[in-house]
């Protein structure tokens, strides 16, 4: 027992010291937690295998209230640690929802966020109406958000040399995002299609979103604490 516990101490060293390690234990090179997290987060309850887009059995009228951002986020967020410092906003403005690149319905609501003050890119929530009630759909996550240590973050820049644009390019914009980290599960022991894998996200990284000049407005997401680059997109079509 000795010899393990020796044995999966220098592993743990010699991970911290390749990777780096936070307060949840080793840093795996894609910079998530290697550990699950603790307590388990909640998981989204599942609609069933009837389509991929199911139909609503009914559309739900004026006197159904419509779930709270208070009530979405104990949904999500009620197993946070730091619960208190998130916070969802439900798009208002359906331009804003087509820029999301999600159908727009009366029984449907879509809601963005923010953790700690700060926008969360790649990740949201739909509240749907589903068999007489409202569901929450949102990607599991393995890991939540660190709250922002902002004496330690890297000035914009910093992050728009790394990006490789010019610092004083009055054109490119800058703003702090969590980036979501996305892996897939296997939910078989073979995996041999896309129903056999499980999209989630493996953690948030704290960024900065370096958006360049130009008609494609492509980004650059550079890691808020430690400068490297986290993430490229090249044109406009995802925003968040």
């Amino acid at each position: 027992m000795a010899d393990l516990y020796v044995d999966r101490t220098a592993w743990l060293l010699a991970v911290c010291l390749c990777c780096g390690c936070s307060k949840e234990g080793p840093i795996g090179p894609n910079g998530c937690p290697l550990n699950p997290a603790s307590p388990p987060l909640p998981v989204p309850v599942p609609r069933g295998e009837s389509s991929p887009s199911p139909t609503p059995s009914t559309t739900p009228s004026m006197r159904t209230p419509h779930p709270t951002a208070d009530e979405v986020a104990s949904t999500i967020t009620g197993a946070y640690r730091n619960s208190s410092l998130s916070t969802f906003t439900v798009v208002e403005d359906r331009a804003d929802a087509l820029r999301l690149d999600r159908a727009w319905r009366m029984d449907v609501q879509h809601w963005t966020r923010q953790f700690d003050g700060v926008d969360m890119v790649g990740s949201g929530a739909v509240t749907v109406w589903w068999n007489e009630r409202w569901i929450t759909d949102w990607h599991r996550e393995l890991h939540e958000p660190a709250p922002v240590r902002r004496s330690a973050v890297i000035s914009d820049a910093r992050a728009r040399t790394n990006a490789g644009v010019a610092p004083g390019d009055a054109e490119v914009k800058t703003r702090l995002v969590y980036f979501s980290i996305f892996k897939e599960l296997s939910k078989v022991p073979h995996p041999t299609n896309a129903m056999d894998v499980e999209i989630v996200v493996d953690c948030y990284r704290l960024t900065i979103e370096v958006t360049g000049r130009g008609p494609d407005r492509s980004r650059t997401y550079v890691d808020a604490y430690n400068g490297d680059i986290v993430h490229r997109i090249a044109h406009s079509g995802w925003i968040n």
